[in-house]
């Protein structure tokens, strides 16, 4: 009976132990940046990679990752659209916090005053552009050391760098929201969903824009299925 007790204990510290790695994990590629949050994100959706527990921790980095001051959100739409966020945004139905937070940016539930229509609006984080282009480096640098010792120390074709390469046009695309809200735009006349669009709402003047709004509508996580 005693040794079972202490193999049940065993098992609780050990299940503590895993919910601390992960736990560290996630909280290290915050830390580290916006482009090793992404990375975290792909990784949340491949049980085949990693085990349940850490599915379940790097999953909060989809919609979950720390917000960042609402005075600069509100800055950036300023600089985006030419007018003060209250002008054109109503939040006293809300709230002024952000419903969810990511690697690149956040999202507000707004009402438009000019319309009247419920909104999700996602607001980029400020310096993405020098942020992504510092962790993609770095990551850069990791991969051609994966690389070169896996041609000194196995028969295994190098494959790192060719896969940074995808992962880092993948992230450069998600900066431009307007090419965002095309693709949004391109999904509802391909399949007609409720959801539809409101790219004319958040077009910006500048080449990489960081603003794009949708009528709100709730929609499946890629975790969820």
């Amino acid at each position: 009976r005693r040794q079972r007790q202490m193999c049940i204990r065993d098992r609780r510290w050990a299940r503590r132990g895993r919910r601390h790695r992960t736990r560290a994990l996630r909280d290290s590629l915050v830390r580290l940046g916006p482009a090793f949050i992404k990375l975290g994100q792909a990784l949340s959706s491949r049980p085949d990679v990693l085990p349940a527990a850490a599915l379940k921790e790097l999953e909060s980095l989809v919609d979950a990752c720390p917000s960042y001051p609402d005075e600069q959100a509100r800055a950036i739409v300023l600089a985006e659209l030419g007018c003060p966020f209250d002008e054109l945004f109503d939040t006293a139905e809300f709230g002024s916090a952000p419903v969810a937070a990511a690697s690149l940016g956040q999202v507000y539930r707004v009402r438009e005053r000019a319309t009247g229509d419920v909104l999700a609006l996602k607001v980029q984080r400020p310096g993405m552009m020098r942020a992504i282009s510092l962790d993609l480096q770095l990551l850069g640098l990791l991969a051609t050391a994966a690389d070169a010792l896996g041609a000194a120390f196995t028969r295994q074709q190098p494959y790192h760098r060719e896969l940074l390469r995808a992962f880092s046009a993948g992230a450069w695309s998600e900066l431009d929201y307007e090419h965002e809200a095309d693709n949004q735009a391109m999904f509802r006349t391909n399949f007609g969903c409720d959801g539809q669009p409101r790219a004319d709402s958040a077009r910006a003047r500048t080449p990489w824009q960081r603003l794009v709004s949708r009528a709100d509508a709730p929609a499946p996580r890629a975790v969820d299925g």
